[in-house]
């Protein structure tokens, strides 16, 4: 199941508040090695690591015993792997916007600090910060990604002590598209998409902690981008306040009935019903916008995320938006697609296949928010 590391091939970490997963694939997309781990409450809060010393330890005994890492010749040559990761959506400010397409070096610079600084409630001086460039036909857009160097530094100091060598902060928008949608000048190879349907469409990610919701034309940058606080534990918590059970059985109750209507013994539907309220209301929000903003129709959402697990959540959300739905297909470009479902349900790992693909592919957009230091581009 599980081979090594390869040394010139970074490998992907997506950290959450309550798991790990890693995983590293090679030229050819097969998955070389992969692996999970469960974080306990408080380690990490909302995003920002509260407790570094046990994160790392969970994250060297992940790397030692599920991937083999303490056999590798990468240790035996006192070589650091190469990392790309993901920091939390919630912690990253992203902002879409068009400049003319005369603007170019410091002068565009200039343009993006000026416009950024007045909605981001920053010093820039306190971020690190990327864009990536589009061209249109009457102007050129421009992606602007930021994170606060205090959130981001215990993220690289993390990975540091575990032994590994951060080379690219990605962000998981844009990871999430490269995984669940075809690559650049690839065709799609599942009903999930066709051909037409590669831009104007919404990746929902549904988290435990926070929904995050995305919406890409056909340049794969995220037009819109923004995160709601409500997912997975929110709803189980609703369950179990509603029927007076503890967080175990509610956590059953979701994940073997969710949205089963015809189950004439779920009592569950109405209470997900209420907690999905704030989700719907703010896709709906996101739809209207984009749609307004870009004259374009939201031709497709795709879910993901282990919330994107619960039974029937596909169609209630179709069924509300009036819109096509499917779940998402993270092995959509893994060529041993069996591996991960004999151990994990893929969507667990659709981030890190995501940021794994970047390291053995040449797609677009390639953020960075390491870009100002020494890095694998």
């Amino acid at each position: 199941m599980i081979k090594f590391f390869q040394k010139k091939i970074p490998m992907g970490i997506d950290i959450s508040d309550h798991s790990i997963e890693v995983l590293q694939l090679n030229k050819k997309r097969e998955i070389m090695a992969y692996g999970r781990a469960m974080l306990e409450e408080g380690i990490i809060r909302d995003g920002k690591i509260l407790k570094k010393e046990e994160l790392v330890a969970i994250l060297k005994d992940l790397l030692k015993n599920s991937l083999t890492y303490a056999n590798t010749s990468i240790n035996k040559n006192n070589e650091r792997p190469h990392v790309i990761l993901s920091l939390p959506e919630s912690k990253v400010f992203i902002h879409s916007f068009e400049v003319p397409l005369d603007i170019e070096g410091d002068e565009l610079i200039k343009l993006i600090s000026k416009k950024v600084s007045k909605i981001i409630p920053f010093n820039l001086e306190e971020l690190y910060w990327d864009y990536t460039i589009t061209q249109g036909k009457e102007s050129q857009r421009v992606l602007y990604v930021g994170v606060i160097k205090e959130i981001a530094d215990e993220y690289i100091d993390s990975m540091v002590l575990a032994g590994l060598e951060p080379k690219v902060i990605d962000i998981e928008s844009i990871s999430l598209q490269r995984a669940l949608l075809p690559l650049n000048n690839e065709k799609a190879t599942t009903m999930i998409l066709d051909e037409v349907q590669v831009k104007d469409y919404m990746i929902v990610d549904i988290g435990a902690r926070i929904t995050a919701i995305s919406v890409f034309d056909d340049s794969n940058i995220p037009r819109v981008s923004v995160t709601v606080p409500m997912a997975g534990n929110q709803f189980t918590t609703h369950i179990a306040n509603k029927f007076k059970i503890n967080y175990t059985e509610a956590e059953k109750i979701k994940r073997d009935l969710g949205f089963d209507y015809e189950r004439k013994d779920n009592n569950a539907v109405s209470v997900l019903q209420e907690s999905f309220q704030e989700i719907m209301e703010e896709i709906k929000h996101v739809i209207t916008y984009y749609e307004n903003e870009s004259g374009h129709v939201l031709k497709k959402i795709i879910l993901t995320g282990g919330s994107a697990l619960i039974p029937n959540v596909d169609e209630y959300v179709s069924v509300n938006l009036e819109k096509p739905v499917v779940i998402g297909d993270p092995l959509l470009h893994i060529k041993d697609k069996k591996i991960l479902d004999r151990n994990y349900h893929p969507l667990l790992f659709a981030n890190v296949i995501g940021l794994a693909l970047r390291g053995v592919t040449d797609v677009s957009p390639r953020i960075n928010l390491l870009s100002d230091l020494h890095h694998l581009e």
